[in-house]
Parts: C-alpha cells; structure tokens; sequence
C-alpha cells in the first residue's frame, strides 16, 4: 500500500513541476493573440503552424520556426521562380536577357514523430507527444482533425472506463467487509492507541482481512490519479498542435473562440 501511495505522489510531482502549454508573449509581457481568431499563440508548440497570419505573428515576435516539424507532409514539391539567362547576340552590342519560369522542385519535409524536437522533460515526452502524433495520426486517416479529436477521445475515455470499472468493484468488495472492519475497530477500542504492538496486531488483521477479500484499500484512488495525468496531457497536446485551430469541423473554424465567432455571425 504504502508503495501505491509513493507512486501516486510521484506521478503528481511530475504533472506539477513539469512543462505544460505556455503562450507566446511580447517584449512587454503581454500575450500575442490572433485577432481574426481569438487565440492566444503557444510558445512550446510541437509542430509549424501553416496560417499565413499566424506564422507573421511567430516571425514578427522572432520565433525560429524552421526548426520544427510540419504537422502533415501535403507534399513535397514546391513551386519555385527561377532565372534563366539567355545570351543574344547583336550587331551593337551582346545582350544578356533573363526569363523566368516556374518549376516543380523536390524539398525535404520533416514531418512530427513522437521523438521530434529537442527533449522537454518526462512529461512531454511520456505524455503530450505520443497524444499530439495519435490527434495527427487519426486526423490524417479521417482527413479532418475534428474526427482525430473525436476519436483520440473515445480511446481516453474506453481507457478510463477499465480504470473506472476496477475501482468500481474494489469499491463493492469495501463495503462487503465494513462490518468484519468494524469488529476489529471495536476489539481494539479500549486498548491504548500508543502501544505499538497493540496497533501492530491490529494492522496486521486488517491486512488479513483485505488478502482474504482480495481488496486493495488504495484501489479507489489509484485509477483516478492514474487518469488524471491522461486528460491534462490530452488538452496541453491539443492547444501544441496548430494543424488543429487551423481547421474547420462541420462549419466551425475550430481555431476560433467564441467571442469572435459569435461577434463575427459564425
């Protein structure tokens, strides 16, 4: 028990001192928001953003986004303007004449992995990039991050659920024996709580009492602290993926907040 409750402990110290979504701000500390959408812009995000606004505003606040990956390879032709120079021959004089035409040219697209980026800590690394790439991966194969999103959260949610149904049975089986726990409580009543051995035989039963239930008094708790770094997780890997606010779901601009999707007439 006392090992359950150290692993508890731990898992929560890791959500609390380590990195979750921080926003982009300003030379004097204000938040750089997109004013078409609404949004505040993420410092830490994962992968490039694609929105012509949104990659002004990283640019014009100097934020290097060549180093990260794109979120989705579209492809991996892009158009370039090219010079051609055409010597021409006159009787005056040699002419040199440039024209440009435009060709199809082979890039490079680094696409997001769950080992993209530099390392961020356990958090990141064990939790928010493994969701972000299954939000992408789902959003890919669906051809809309909205379906990703729907999906990566059946799948948290049936995971849940398992979690859910152990502490659900665990807590059955606490009630079945309350009456045989309170017997002991009442045996060990009037006997001095100070007694080390006295408290020593009475732990010793209740620990006997649980193996013969096959009960785990920490059973209850375990589950929801093992879920709650899920959830969190989850919403800090949305709010680092601009492919998803870069998209529209059954007619919502899923980039925009409320306020000016309302003010907007959308």
């Amino acid at each position: 028990m006392r090992k359950k409750v150290k692993y508890g402990l731990l898992l929560l110290l890791l959500v609390v001192t380590t990195g979750c979504t921080t926003y982009l701000k300003s030379s004097d500390g204000k938040p750089i928001v997109n004013s078409s959408t609404g949004q505040n812009l993420t410092e830490n995000i994962l992968c490039r953003p694609t929105d012509e606004e949104t990659i002004k505003l990283y640019e014009e606040n100097n934020y290097d986004l060549s180093k990260l990956p794109y979120c989705v390879c579209k492809s991996k032709k892009v158009v370039e303007k090219v010079k051609i120079e055409k010597e021409e021959d006159t009787k005056e004089k040699e002419e040199v004449v440039e024209e440009v035409k435009y060709e199809e040219k082979e890039v490079d697209c680094e696409e997001f992995t769950i080992t993209s980026g530099k390392y961020e800590g356990l958090w990141t690394s064990i939790f928010v990039k493994p969701l972000a790439w299954v939000i992408l991966f789902f959003g890919k194969l669906t051809t809309s991050f909205g379906l990703g999103l729907i999906i990566t959260s059946i799948l948290i949610r049936l995971i849940a659920k398992q979690k859910k149904k152990k502490s659900t049975v665990q807590a059955e089986r606490m009630k079945e024996i309350q009456p045989e726990m309170q017997k002991i409580e009442k045996k060990y009543a009037n006997k001095d709580q100070k007694d080390r051995e006295v408290m020593m035989q009475k732990s010793q039963e209740m620990m006997m009492l649980y193996k013969k239930y096959n009960v785990s008094p920490m059973a209850g708790c375990l589950p929801a602290l093992l879920q709650l770094p899920l959830f969190i997780a989850f919403l800090d890997a949305i709010n680092r993926v601009p492919a998803i606010f870069e998209e529209k779901f059954l007619l919502f601009h899923l980039g925009t907040t409320p306020k000016i999707g309302i003010s907007s007439g959308n």
